[in-house]
Parts: C-alpha cells; structure tokens; sequence
C-alpha cells in the first residue's frame, strides 16, 4: 500500500458521512412532508365536496369555493 492509502480511505469515509449527515435529515423532512400532503389532501377534497353540494343545494353556482383548488391528480 502507498503512502496516500490510508489518506483516500479517511477521505472517502469522511466525504460519505459528511453527505449522510446532510441529507438524512433533508430526506426526513421530505417525508414527513409527503405523509402530511397525503393526510390533508383527503380533507381538503371532502371540504370542497362538501361547499360544492351546499353550494347546488342553496342554489347558489355563481360563489367560489373559499380558495380552495382543486386537488391535482
């Protein structure tokens, strides 16, 4: 083994945890994240349902929906 061996080796190792220890809390959050969107859009999609009948049973098409959009996908 050369001289520089054991300095790429420590290096390599470090460059690795270095970039663990970034984007592990980065991909947690985006998780958490993606699960809460998963959560609200069921909620949001029944609300809108919801305005969207009382809105046809007062008679009332020509009101928004209190900004809500529509939910894509």
């Amino acid at each position: 083994m050369s001289e520089y061996t054991l300095l790429i080796i420590v290096t390599v190792v470090g460059f690795f945890a270095l970039a663990a220890a970034l984007l592990v809390p980065v991909w947690k959050f985006l998780r958490r994240e993606e699960q809460f969107n998963q959560e609200t859009d069921g909620f949001l999609r029944d609300e809108l349902a919801r305005r969207r009948a009382r809105r046809l049973r007062d008679g009332n098409h020509d009101q928004d929906d209190g900004g809500i959009a529509e939910p894509v996908g």
